[in-house]
């Protein structure tokens, strides 16, 4: 029996495909390479010219689509493999979600591209008679030899790159905004500081419009049209040269604008090492004799000479049922003082160093108990957070930060949670033992911290530190730390003090590293010094321009998988030291998206005119074939046969 797929057509798809295949597979590899654990930063300049070349060249979008799709799996499975010890079920759809970025942008850039060179094309090789198809991969697409069409390359491609990039970051499931085409740049100083003008996501546009300067000059070239090829290439330096320009000048503006500051703050971060696994099943004789340790840290810290003026623990790491004082008062009137230890222990601590501590712990409002119908007893809240609290003269302040940017799929469902037995039916398929019972604060104000300052002749110290203090994953979003550092373009935060649990990452160090390398750029985009402090590391103290000044504990040459504590000289920012992004956010990403969606929409319409072409011609070849048919069985035919 005869295949019914014509050899032309099938060979045709194959050479697509795997031209397509070949593309997504560079990319794959330059993209991953880029990003730590291998920190090729500079391949972020070419990571996405083997996509853009192949949106300019392949004569069947969908299929190159698919074909990115599977060539960029592998590379998020690579990088999102500590998500094998959370969610095993989760890992594999997360790394599905993430490819289908780069696709849907291959499908749309691909789609622009044929509508810029004259509109679909029907391609014969996709016809039933299986004619040869229209343009073979590699050798030319619509685009590639349409004469007025060479400035998508340079200007559309790069804006639907970012567009999407805001799309994952800020909008689908909350935002998941880590691996932007920019983060490998902030080792690039001059480049990284235009962030403070237009943001990491301007960063991006910039970075992806390198990419496509590069794409634009070898297309010129392969054309043979010097004219076009100069002016392609004239275009693309000059897009380099300004950027880099502009970063310049960004450095010394910053530089005049706010300069070295005398005042500076003393903090002491305690880095804790207490594996997750060992953290999501910490029994009572656990938790006091890792408290134990962390306040023997604590002492050691204050005890130096001069003692530091503030002391930060990490992220939840104090052990206790909830640190808020109405919780503890509550304790006691309930008769569980005896719950109330770790409370009353921290209070005295603090009290004896008078060093003021910042901790990340959890609280409680409204808890009653409550006995279930087999006589057990439970406990139940109106809300319960993840917060940062500030004790000082012996108590723990009122005045706290709930994080309010709860971690998708870690702390939550976006869209699912509203649901609690959909989310508890799916926790005990693909992370059994969690439960995602936070709720999500919402007062941006900076924490206010009474310093304690031994000598105030000695230098000069404020009485008050201003602290926005973002928890763990909230690092990673631009606009929510934005709010949280200035409020209608002005400061209200001196310092960014970061309290996180990395232990969620495990050995893989590539985690730790991509959760700091997008922490650097709230750095750049406020001006503002951030302080970590991370359980199992990486804590660090970065500055307002992104360099990671110090890192790891003190007197250790390990950073990661180890205990101690890091003392670091914080300097304190201006009022009047508000950057052009602290004013108008993510501006750009913004714009960039609403393109994006643009061209989502005429590629649809694209598509959607394609199909009709292709049944328009199908249904014209159909009724040809059947004249001819017919034609073949009148008597008039068969005469002349016979004839003959």
């Amino acid at each position: 029996m005869q295949s019914q797929i014509p050899p032309r057509l099938t060979s045709g798809r194959a050479r697509s495909f795997l031209f397509a295949l070949g593309a997504g597979l560079l990319h794959a590899l330059l993209f991953g390479l880029a990003f730590p654990p291998f920190d090729f930063w500079p391949l972020a300049f070419i990571a996405l010219t083997p996509l853009f070349w192949l949106a300019l060249r392949t004569p069947r979008p969908a299929l190159a689509a698919l074909a990115v799709f599977l060539a960029t799996i592998p590379m998020w499975l690579f990088h999102q493999r500590w998500l094998i010890d959370v969610t095993a079920p989760g890992y594999p759809l997360l790394a599905i979600y993430l490819a289908l970025y780069p696709a849907l942008f291959v499908w749309i850039g691909a789609r622009l591209a044929r509508m810029a060179a004259g509109g679909p094309v029907v391609i014969a090789a996709d016809a039933e008679e299986g004619a040869a198809p229209a343009a073979a991969p590699g050798s030319g697409a619509p685009l590639a030899r349409a004469s007025g069409s060479w400035w998508l390359v340079p200007l559309a491609l790069p804006v639907i790159w970012t567009g999407l990039e805001m799309l994952r970051g800020a909008v689908v499931f909350h935002g998941y905004p880590w691996f932007l085409i920019a983060h490998p740049t902030i080792e690039l100083g001059a480049w990284a500081a235009l962030a403070a003008f237009i943001g990491t996501y301007g960063v991006s546009l910039l970075t992806a419009a390198v990419n496509a300067a590069i794409v634009a000059v070898a297309l010129t070239a392969l054309r043979r049209e010097p004219g076009k090829a100069a002016l392609s290439g004239v275009l693309s330096a000059v897009v380099a040269l300004i950027a880099l320009a502009l970063g310049s000048l960004a450095g010394f503006h910053r530089r005049d604008a706010a300069p070295e500051t005398p005042i500076r703050v003393d903090i002491t971060v305690l880095q804790t090492n207490l594996p997750q696994d060992n953290k999501l099943t910490w029994t009572e004789q656990e938790r006091r004799i890792d408290f134990q340790r962390f306040e023997e840290l604590t002492r050691d810290a204050a005890n130096t000479e001069p003692p530091p003026h503030l002391i930060v623990w990490p992220e939840t790491m104090f052990p206790g049922l909830a640190l808020n004082k109405d919780a503890a008062q509550w304790l006691h009137q309930s008769r569980l003082a005896s719950l109330a230890y770790y409370n009353e222990y921290l209070k005295q601590t603090q009290q004896a160093i008078r060093v003021p501590l910042i901790v990340g712990a959890i609280a409680r409002t409204n808890m009653e108990l409550t006995l279930d119908d087999i006589g057990a007893y439970g406990l139940e809240q109106d809300a319960m957070h993840n917060s940062a609290f500030v004790i000082a003269g012996g108590a723990v302040q009122k005045a706290r930060y709930d994080k309010i940017h709860l971690t998708p799929f870690g702390e939550h469902m976006p869209y699912i949670s509203r649901f609690k037995w959909l989310e508890e039916k799916l926790l005990s398929i693909g992370a059994a033992g969690m439960a995602f019972n936070l709720d999500a604060g919402d007062n941006f104000d900076a924490l206010q911290v009474p310093l304690h300052i031994p000598d105030p002749e000695a230098r000069p110290v404020p009485e008050t530190l201003r602290v926005a203090a973002p928890i763990c994953f909230e690092a990673t979003m631009p606009a929510l730390c934005r709010r949280l550092v200035f409020q209608d373009g002005a400061r209200q935060a001196d310092v960014i003090i970061n309290l996180t649990n990395d232990g969620w990452f495990g050995r893989f160090s590539g985690g730790r590293e991509q959760h700091l390398q997008a922490a650097r750029w709230r750095c750049v985009e406020l001006g503002t010094p951030m302080v970590r402090a991370a359980n199992t590391g990486i804590s660090c103290l970065i500055d307002g321009a992104g360099r990671v000044i110090a890192r790891g504990p003190d007197d250790r040459e390990e950073e990661v998988d180890v205990e101690g504590v890091m003392r670091v000289s914080v300097p304190i920012p201006g009022d009047g030291a508000a950057t052009i992004y602290a004013r108008i956010g993510d501006l750009f990403g913004w714009l960039c998206l609403l393109a994006a969606l643009g061209g989502l929409g005429l590629a649809g319409v694209d598509a959607a005119r394609e199909r009709r072409s292709r049944r328009e011609h199908r249904a014209a070849a159909r009724a040809e074939s059947e004249s001819a048919e017919k034609d073949s069985r009148s008597p008039a035919s068969r005469s002349k046969k016979n004839r003959h």
